[in-house]
């Protein structure tokens, strides 16, 4: 599996009917003829020349309980992580839960100048902890109990449509 990130402020005005024309605005605004994922997937592959396969929808909200459904996502951070008042992760070694990985992969708040870019490398971070978490699951519990654990959440491998 490939994961591709494109900076959410990438200019895109020939695919989304939003002022801004940003990246992040294709899923919800643009030709209604076209399904929202489709519209992000002729983005991709039409602009960055990348075919798109099959993809996994899912949202910040999945994100909690995938992540408490497999047991948590080991990460170790460098300094505490504070995404809202009491919402904190500390330094150090840490098995995140549901809920504070949704933080994690939204936290955007001390980036030193680099913003949404160092955001996304953050991003990796987690999909990479979360890869090696899955893997090892399969690894030590087996295959069926990978099976069953994502059956839970009943996550579906879509494939794509071409492009038009």
């Amino acid at each position: 599996m490939n994961v591709l990130q494109i900076p959410r402020d990438t200019f895109m005005p020939s695919y989304t009917s939003s002022s801004t024309a940003k990246f992040n605005s294709i899923y919800a605004c643009g030709d209604s003829s076209v399904s929202p994922i489709q519209r992000v997937v002729n983005a991709v592959q039409e602009n960055f020349g990348i075919p798109v396969d099959s993809y996994v929808t899912t949202n910040c909200y999945d994100i909690v309980s995938i992540v408490d459904l497999i047991g948590g996502i080991p990460i170790t951070l460098d300094e505490q992580m504070m995404y809202e008042g009491d919402k904190i992760i500390p330094a150090g070694d840490n098995v995140l839960t549901g809920e504070q990985a949704e933080w994690f992969v939204r936290y955007r708040r001390t980036f030193k100048g680099e913003g949404d870019i160092s955001r996304m490398k953050h991003q990796r971070r987690f999909l990479a902890a979360a890869m090696t978490k899955m893997l090892n699951i399969v690894e030590d519990e087996g295959q069926a109990k990978f099976s069953f654990i994502i059956s839970r959440k009943k996550l579906t491998l879509l494939p794509s449509m071409a492009t038009s």
